[in-house]
């Protein structure tokens, strides 16, 4: 076991490094007791637990008390900077051509741009500062936040983030993100990208440091035509296209499988955005132990993520409050067996296959419910 901090701290050194210190301006009056990494630290660990406070899971880090209301306070005062620059920091690649060959495509690292939204619960600090969305159906139940998340495929690792906390669109997000493009990869993208306005802010970004992007234009994409249909529309080949759609599954892992729960803890939109990048930054550490675990025998995104977060939560409980009670020879094991866990829990290797843009059924013309009501009272039934 090396020297240094184990379990979720020692994965948390590996993603940040030993020496990075949040850019906090300083305050006036006496130092507080707890730095602003440690609450870093907590408020991740926070959002991979499935119960408890954040206050607790502060205490089962650190051993040190720090009430819930000392929290909101000192949540409230940190500036989004702090968070900026650690995803700018902590989100970079991790595939190798060597170990994950599903994360490249001739030589191209494969990455790609997608975004969805977070739901945050009708505290009254949300009301006055968001607007609900209209639909057909009336105003929407929650208040959103918008994320744009660059994607590492291959192994579901983000790479950048944007965090609509003043209620930018997705595509605008998208283009923020773009700036942090690094060299040599191929940038997958679906049709809302597609558009003119877009592809000028990508190309140019992609000359700037020599990548490549893909984005979904039926009119104008020149691809391998199978089939021509008779609605003039065709069925073409474009293989690597096919793997945007593994951000479909990280978004999903990341809001069902992670939080499971419909709507976000926090009370604020500064809060909230403040958990959404935590959940960003679980995600990326929970990449890194999927694909040690992986070890290159599998790819590593066939490694059941709901699996790899279990195993994770157990070694990390061992490897921190329960961490003087277990030899360095013990501890290694622990990680071993964790590991050889994961990897004997892999899905199916998927079908080639296409699926026809169709219903197994026709749709029927219901009556549109716009007002919803119910009755309430003892029911009475005559049978005629």
């Amino acid at each position: 076991m090396p020297e240094g901090p184990s379990g979720f701290l020692g994965a948390w050194t590996t993603l940040v490094g030993p020496n990075w210190l949040p850019p906090v301006p300083r305050r006036r009056g006496r130092k507080p007791r707890v730095p602003v990494n440690q609450l870093l630290q907590a408020l991740t660990f926070h959002v991979m637990q499935g119960a408890g406070t954040l206050a607790e899971h502060f205490f089962e880090l650190f051993q040190e008390p720090l009430a819930n209301s000392s929290w909101s306070d000192r949540r409230i005062r940190l500036p989004w900077e702090v968070f900026a620059d650690l995803m700018r920091r902590a989100l970079r690649p991790v595939a190798t051509r060597r170990r994950q060959r599903d994360a490249f495509w001739r030589g191209w690292r494969l990455t790609a741009l997608d975004g969805t939204q977070y739901s945050v619960t009708n505290t009254p600090q949300i009301t006055a500062t968001t607007t609900k969305a209209r639909s057909r159906r009336g105003r929407a139940a929650f208040a959103k936040i918008t994320v744009n998340v660059r994607l590492e495929l291959g192994l579901h690792n983000p790479l950048a983030a944007g965090i609509g906390r003043q209620g930018e669109s997705e595509w605008e997000l998208a283009r923020r993100l773009l700036a942090q493009l690094p060299r040599r990869v191929l940038l997958l993208g679906d049709r809302l990208y597609g558009v003119p306005a877009f592809i000028v802010h990508a190309l140019a970004a992609c000359q700037r440091v020599g990548s490549h992007f893909l984005f979904r234009i039926p009119r104008h994409l020149t691809a391998q035509v199978l089939k021509r249909r008779p609605d003039g529309s065709r069925r073409i080949r474009v293989a690597v296209y096919a793997a945007r759609w593994e951000h479909e599954l990280y978004f999903r892992d990341a809001k069902r499988v992670l939080r499971q729960t419909d709507v976000l803890q926090s009370h604020t939109v500064v809060t909230a955005a403040q958990e959404i990048a935590a959940i960003v930054l679980a995600t990326a550490l929970l990449a890194r132990e999927r694909a040690r675990a992986a070890a290159g025998q599998v790819p590593a995104v066939r490694v059941k993520f709901g699996v790899v977060l279990a195993v994770v939560r157990s070694v990390w409980f061992y490897l921190g409050p329960c961490e003087d009670l277990l030899t360095e020879r013990q501890k290694d094991r622990i990680v071993q067996r964790g590991d050889a866990l994961m990897r004997r829990c892999v899905t199916a290797k998927r079908r080639s296959r296409s699926n026809p843009r169709a219903v197994r059924q026709p749709v029927r013309k219901w009556p549109r419910l716009m007002e919803p009501h119910s009755v309430e009272g003892p029911l009475q039934f005559k049978i005629v």
